[in-house]
């Protein structure tokens, strides 16, 4: 199952590509794919073939919040919030389930992927995945974003550039090859 993993901005793309680089360590049959999208959603690189297309996920922040907000509503979209809450989204976002960026919801979004994907995953499996993968995305997440995840960096901390190229480039234990 293929995952558009949609983001706008900076800090978007940052929780996109943790997100897309951590969500088949939770449930294996899930093949995520960062796209950048625009006030008119395009895609310029197709994702592999081979993979049904059957959920777009949307990476919502402050910053690139007002501009989502004038995209037309998709079909089989789901928002991950950033730094908002549910009821400050506008618009055709209203009409999407959105889960904000912590553990418990991280958690219930993976559960609700679960009921998608085939075959289907022990609850119990995919609680203690998901609960592993996200204290990963959130150490990852800390150097790069503003709190509630971390502090700008101090002497002996990695330099956000650092993290960034780390964050990148970096993939979990389970997908690097043998």
């Amino acid at each position: 199952m293929r995952i558009l993993v949609c983001w706008s901005g900076e800090q978007s793309r940052l929780v996109a590509i943790a997100l897309s680089r951590w969500l088949s360590a939770v449930l294996p049959p899930i093949r995520p794919w960062p796209v950048q999208i625009a006030p008119s959603p395009t895609y310029d690189d197709e994702p592999p073939c081979g993979l049904q297309t059957i959920i777009t996920m949307m990476v919502i922040t402050r910053d690139n919040l007002s501009m989502l907000a004038k995209t037309e509503e998709l079909p089989d979209t789901m928002a991950v919030l950033v730094d908002l809450e549910k009821d400050e989204l506008d618009g055709s976002l209203r009409a999407y389930p959105a889960w904000v960026l912590k553990e418990s919801a991280f958690v219930d979004m993976m559960l609700t992927l679960n009921y998608i994907v085939e075959p289907p995953h022990a609850r119990t499996r995919v609680i203690h995945r998901a609960r592993w993968v996200w204290h990963r995305i959130q150490a990852q997440l800390q150097v790069v974003l503003d709190p509630p995840f971390g502090c700008k960096p101090t002497s002996g901390q990695r330099s956000q550039s650092t993290a960034r190229n780390h964050l990148v480039t970096a993939a979990p234990p389970c997908l690097q090859a043998s």
